[in-house]
């Protein structure tokens, strides 16, 4: 009786690598070179690119050939296992000779396997001794270590443990009959530096291991199916390998051309013959170039084969293959045609689970490479560019609807007006996605937005069309109307500026009376103020209140102001009244006496008895007391935000206080004579300070150095003031030398200030400034005598 017919196997095993087993072609010479210098040298480090084929190189050709010169070689380790679940590994225990340990223990039987608690007290060495002891292996026993490079990449920042795990390795290599394999990709060896000391030779013995050149991929296509009965044509084979030596090169001219390039990737090479194999006939057992020619080139190839595992990645992992493809498209492949990267994220990289990422990875369609701790994803070669994006396009154009694809151009595009759907269009679309919500992206569900409100738009202006010609006749006959109320309007509005001209003038009376009321009221305080003086004893706190009143009354430019504060210059005590004229400014004070704070809620009061005093405006109650001045404080001037007061002294100091506590935060020291007049700048991150010196200082209030030292006035300088814009950028000084100088602080230079304003004929005792102009103070003769009017203070 015939037996059933079986189909011959696929001797291509497509993009695995090979066990141990099977029969690896086209490594037969990097087979042979590294087993003779294993022998001789004992250990060695066998390195390559990723993709070129280590792990099957040492388990399909490197230990068939140990074995056959008689080594005893334990199973492949790796350093990255985990134990199971329900194992907690105990403190102390190396995790990397764990991972170690439980690659050597799989080969052996259930009953023969020590427990993970045993596993995890014993050494690499010990391990060894015991296990030879027990199995009575060959003497001379080889260790294979692939994926080397996880000892680097697995627990990144764990040195320590790295540092044991070699020490380990190392004194289980001190023996002479043990050899050793470590196989890791070419990028980490450099990694492997700091570690290398406790190993005997320190890995010096090396093998590189390149991707396949023309004649190895030649022998990788024909003989597994020459083993199989069947004739690999050298036509064939040629075809095969020129497309899949194929690069992306950019030119001079900025775009991208192929050319042939030096090697072909094992597992490229296997998708396509696997392939080959399957489209062949059962009795066919040659492969011509015309076979070649039937399954399409390379590209064709390739891309049935990330479609299939595409498909097959998103049923595994739950991740819609729309998302998978988009991924490739907008992620892995740049608007110019190149491969890009993507950083590995906790749970997504660049918006694709990271489940279906490690199956792309596994598929060999994405290559994983860690740098510094960070993993970063490409695509795993140039050859799959163009197979990738051909393939993305035809399943787009045969599984999206219309709306899918004009949302992408839309996008793409930079979403255009132009692009959005209209009437019919809109309504086709509408009806899809009543129907199919949970599948739109949010760009889809932003074009449909966008085109439902282009159509409003398109709609609305209809009916604005429609509105305008009926208004249009409306108008008309408003016209009409209109021109019949047009006379009665122009009476009623002669009427009416009648009326305004009348509300006018009442204005004006009542204005005038109310200044001559605030000009009396000010009286009033000015008579409360002398009474206070005249009592038994004289009470200078009231009458200090009184006067401030007084000056805070909004009295006309035209008007004298009637209160006289030399009236309390006689007085010795701590109210901050010291035979001067008192001068108060909503922001500075320039008359080195008293100043109020920005919101008038606290005074600054400074006596010859180098004492500052500060009062609550309110209660008139003395809340702090500032001593440290050695000599007549003779200015004072608060922070704009009322947190700070700085004042300047005889004693040629500056000194800026805490008014949270009364505390001194700083002092400036720099002058060399009494310092005349301080100023914060707008923000209060600067002071400003004159001196009779003939100098002004700039400093920062968070340092005891000047920023700036401004030299050029030739007598005392009496007051400095910042211009109030947010930058602060001028500062105006006037001196005894009859000048007022404007500096810029943005370029200062020396003994130049920008303006010089000359024409006083005696000394100039203070300067404020606008943000536009420089407005000059009184001179000090007048001033010192004479009454200060509302025009002047500032």
């Amino acid at each position: 009786m015939a037996s059933a017919f079986q189909p011959r196997k696929n001797p291509y095993v497509g993009p695995r690598s090979y066990e141990y087993g099977e029969t690896l072609y086209g490594r037969d010479r990097e087979t042979a070179e590294i087993l003779d210098l294993l022998i001789a040298e004992r250990i060695v480090m066998l390195y390559s690119p990723s993709g070129a084929g280590k792990s099957s190189l040492l388990k399909a050709a490197l230990i068939p050939a140990l074995e056959k010169e008689e080594f005893g070689v334990l199973p492949v380790m790796r350093v990255s296992l985990h134990p199971s679940p329900e194992f907690q590994l105990p403190a102390g225990t190396n995790r990397y000779i764990f991972s170690l340990l439980l690659s050597l223990e799989e080969s052996l039987s259930e009953d023969r396997q020590m427990s993970s608690d045993d596993l995890a007290g014993l050494s690499l060495d010990n391990y060894l001794k015991k296990r030879q002891s027990e199995t009575k292996q060959a003497d001379s026993t080889v260790l294979i270590f692939d994926q080397f490079e996880e000892i680097l990449t697995v627990d990144f920042t764990n040195t320590a443990a790295k540092t044991e795990f070699f020490a380990q390795v190392g004194t289980a290599l001190r023996s002479r009959d043990r050899w050793a394999v470590f196989a890791l990709r070419e990028d980490f060896i450099a990694g492997l530096d700091p570690y290398l000391r406790a190993i005997p030779t320190r890995l010096r013995n090396t093998f590189r291991l390149d991707l396949l050149g023309e004649s190895a991929a030649k022998d990788a296509m024909q003989k597994p199916a020459l083993e199989a009965g069947v004739l690999f044509s050298d036509e064939a084979a040629a075809r095969l390998i020129a497309d899949l030596r194929k690069v992306r090169v950019q030119h001079i001219g900025g775009g991208f051309r192929e050319k042939p390039g030096l090697y072909v990737e094992p597992v490229q090479l296997q998708v396509v013959c696997r392939r080959l194999w399957d489209n062949l006939p059962e009795d066919d057992d040659h492969i011509s170039e015309a076979d070649a020619e039937k399954i399409g080139n390379v590209d064709e190839a390739l891309a049935s084969y990330y479609s299939d595992r595409v498909k097959a990645i998103a049923a595994e992992t739950y991740v819609s293959e729309r998302s998978i493809r988009e991924w490739f498209d907008t992620q892995l492949i740049t608007e110019q045609g190149i491969r890009g990267q993507v950083l590995k994220g906790s749970e997504k990289s660049q918006g694709l689970k990271n489940q279906a990422v490690y199956e792309l990875a596994k598929a060999h369609l994405v290559r994983a490479e860690e740098r510094r701790g960070a993993v970063w994803f490409e695509l795993a070669h140039d050859r799959l560019i163009r197979p990738v994006k051909e393939n993305n396009a035809a399943w787009r154009e045969s599984n999206l609807t219309m709306l899918q694809l004009q949302a992408a151009l839309w996008e793409k595009q930079s979403r255009p007006d132009g692009l959005l759907f209209r009437s019919q269009s809109l309504r086709d679309a509408e009806e899809w996605y009543r129907t199919h919500e949970d599948e739109i992206t949010s760009a889809e569900r932003d074009f449909l937005d966008k085109s439902r409100a282009a159509e409003a738009a398109v709609r609305q202006r209809r009916r604005w069309n429609r509105l305008f010609n009926i208004m249009s006749v409306i108008s008309i006959i408003l016209g009409i109307v209109a021109g019949l109320f047009s006379i009665r309007f122009q009476i009623a509005k002669k009427a009416a500026q009648e009326q305004r001209e009348i509300a006018v003038a009442q204005r004006q009376i009542a204005e005038e009376k109310t200044r001559e009321a605030v000009y009396n009221l000010v009286k009033v305080w000015e008579e409360r103020a002398v009474a206070a003086l005249n009592e038994n004893p004289p009470d200078f706190q009231k009458a200090w209140l009184y006067v401030l009143e007084a000056l805070n009354q909004d009295i006309p430019a035209d008007r004298q102001l009637p209160v006289s504060l030399g009236m309390l210059s006689q007085s010795e005590l701590h109210y901050g009244i010291m035979g001067r004229q008192l001068w108060v400014s909503p922001s500075s004070f320039v008359g080195n006496i008293a100043m109020l704070n920005m919101d008038g809620k606290y005074l600054a009061t400074a006596a010859d008895d180098n004492i500052i005093r500060v009062w609550e405006m309110k209660s008139g109650k003395e809340i702090f007391n500032l001593t440290g001045h050695s000599s007549p404080v003779s200015s004072l001037s608060f922070s704009p935000d009322g947190k700070y007061i700085a004042s300047g002294s005889e004693d040629k100091t500056v000194r800026i206080w805490d008014m949270k506590n009364g505390n001194p935060l700083i002092i400036l020291t720099g002058h060399s004579a009494g310092v005349s007049s301080v100023c914060f700048n707008s923000d209060g991150s600067r002071l400003a300070s004159a001196s009779y010196d003939n100098t002004l200082k700039i400093w920062k209030t968070d340092s005891e150095y000047p920023v700036f030292t401004l030299e050029g006035h030739s007598d005392t300088v009496n007051s400095v003031c910042f211009s109030p814009d947010m930058n602060s950028r001028y500062v105006a000084s006037a001196s005894d030398d009859k000048t007022v100088r404007l500096w810029d602080l943005w370029n200062v230079s020396g003994k130049n200030p920008i303006l010089t304003l000359v024409g006083h004929s005696d000394a100039v005792s203070a300067s404020a400034l606008t943000e536009s102009r420089l407005l000059q103070d009184r001179m000090t003769k007048p001033c010192r005598h004479g009454m200060p009017t509302a025009a002047n203070r500032c």
